[in-house]
């Protein structure tokens, strides 16, 4: 995103999809780089950092508010099909620890294996072996009022005719034979590949109305109408820089970053046409305008690990930049994704990095949504035995006693764009201590929240800014004066993520009375 603020309270954005390079090494110079014939650029200054990201989210477009439904419990990815999901599903609910909001099921079209692990069948329509009696299936799940979601991205698999049996309709067949995939110069599809050589597929030609029209109506009447409550609509940052697309105006180096949006665009295309109210489609990929069009965003396939590099910690770091830039609502896959297991390699989720990123979803994210990741079965889950289903319950009933309080946010962000996850300097500009602080934020204005962060952690330090501040676990208050800033030591034991009121919260008072009920679970490892 070109765009950026600085502790002047001035910001820059350059309103461009060329690509473009900043170099922010310098102390008093900051220098912007655009490859393009012309140039368009917004300074603004304003009398704080919140009323600058108010300003950049009313030029390019603001978030709306989500669904009741999908702000409170677990959304649990799971695969396996029909029978395993309702054996999962038989086995949740029986315990009566919670009631699951949703299934995510990425593998609604056919999985595949590759030498990444187990993958999708990208053809965008429901494979009728591996999730046999659909409409009975959802009817079941709907007894508990359990929802399902699925899984879509902007490609499409060229070999399914020689390699997957269970389809009815060949998309990229059809989307080839009427020129709406990318292309080569030569005017034959545009064949691309995913992490490994045999991986291989087409992509959605965005630039093209017919194309637009043609993915929207897949969406509409292959999810949507099939009973579908949303999906991930995943990737979007592929587009290559040679390729030829239909609209002969422009050319691929000055669509590849727009393609996020346009990808946004066509989801919420489909939404507008089903007429339904309660669809929510997260995206991963983004350009400044798709604000405007997502309904959410994750933050893509974390490494499982604790670090500040592609672990646990980017989670805060990429919710308080987002946050920025107008992503007002976040999340992120509860346990991150990415694992290896190859090549003398080994990153494997532990059970205790899974109840720490439990932890962090509690307080940070707007729903609550659990990732398998790409080695299933190597890894810990949250269904993986009863200590984890607790931890699960306690980690969703503390994520649900912040409901009231992210709802009243989420009307804000839509109203002045401000975000809900706020860096420590976003909401205390004038402290200058709080300039670099990357391992506690703000939820609001209301509530500070610094989880612990480090394997085998279970206390941390928490800097406080002014005001007077309440532990929710303690019940302890802390006064610090304006304009400074005091460290204190804190116990985080798993399931107790720091959480600090302002004293005077209208919203503390019930956010107390539900950690009633989040006691009644442990968290242990």
């Amino acid at each position: 995103i070109p765009f950026y603020t600085t502790s002047s309270f001035t910001s820059f954005f350059l309103n461009h999809s060329e690509y473009s390079v900043f170099d922010l090494s310098q102390n008093d110079t900051i220098t912007a780089k655009l490859y393009s014939d012309e140039i368009e650029f917004v300074v603004s200054a304003a009398s704080s950092p919140l009323d600058l990201v108010s300003e950049f989210t009313l030029f390019n477009g603001r978030m709306t508010p989500l669904p009741d439904w999908i702000l409170s419990g677990p959304l649990i990815g799971y695969y396996g099909g029909t029978e395993a999901v309702l054996e999962l599903h038989n086995n949740i609910t029986s315990k009566g620890y919670f009631n699951v909001t949703a299934y995510w099921l990425q593998d609604w079209t056919g999985v595949r294996d590759t030498v990444f692990g187990e993958r999708l069948w990208w053809n965008w329509e429901l494979d009728p072996s591996h999730y046999h009696s659909w409409k009975s299936f959802l009817e079941t799940l709907s007894e508990t009022n359990t929802r399902v979601l699925t899984y879509i991205n902007p490609n499409f698999a060229n070999n399914m005719e020689k390699n997957h049996k269970n389809f009815t309709h060949n998309y990229f067949k059809e989307g080839a034979s009427k020129g709406f995939l990318i292309k080569n110069k030569d005017g034959t599809p545009y064949i691309d590949s995913s992490a490994s050589p045999d991986f291989t597929f087409g992509k959605v030609d965005l630039t093209n109305d017919g194309a637009v029209d043609w993915i929207a109506d897949i969406i509409t009447n292959n999810m949507i109408n099939q009973g579908q409550s949303g999906w991930m609509s995943d990737f979007g940052e592929y587009l290559p820089f040679d390729c030829v697309l239909d609209d002969s105006t422009t050319t691929a180096a000055t669509v590849h970053n727009m393609f996020p949006s346009l990808w946004a665009k066509a989801n919420r295309l489909a939404v507008e046409r089903s007429g339904r109210k309660d669809i929510v489609f997260f995206s991963r990929s983004s350009h400044f305008r798709s604000p405007q069009h997502s309904t959410l965003f994750w933050l893509g396939d974390q490494l499982v690990t604790f670090d500040a590099f592609d672990g646990l910690q980017t989670v805060l770091i990429g919710r308080m930049t987002s946050g920025l830039a107008g992503f007002s609502l976040n999340h992120a896959d509860v346990g991150g994704y990415t694992m290896v297991k190859e090549f003398g390699l080994e990153y494997v989720r532990s059970r205790e990095l899974l109840f720490r990123w439990m932890d962090m979803a509690a307080g940070l994210d707007v729903i609550f949504r659990s990732h398998q990741g790409n080695l299933p079965t190597k890894s810990a889950q949250v269904y993986s035995d009863d200590a984890s289903l607790r931890c699960l319950a306690r980690a969703t009933r503390l994520h649900a006693s912040f409901v009231p309080y992210r709802k009243d946010l989420m009307d804000s962000a839509y109203k002045k764009g401000y975000p809900l996850v706020r860096a420590m300097w976003l909401q205390f500009p004038t402290i200058d201590e709080l300039r670099g602080e990357v391992t506690q934020v703000m939820i609001g204005a209301d509530v500070l929240f610094a989880p612990s962060l480090n394997e085998g952690e279970d206390k941390r330090q928490v800097v406080l800014p002014s005001g007077t501040w309440i532990d929710v676990w303690t019940n302890t208050t802390t006064h610090v004066d304006d304009n400074t800033t005091k460290t204190i030591t804190i116990d985080t034991p798993l399931g107790e993520p720091g959480i600090f009121f302002v004293a005077g919260s209208a919203y503390l008072e019930q956010f107390m009375k539900s950690l009633k009920e989040v006691k009644e679970f442990t968290c242990e490892n």
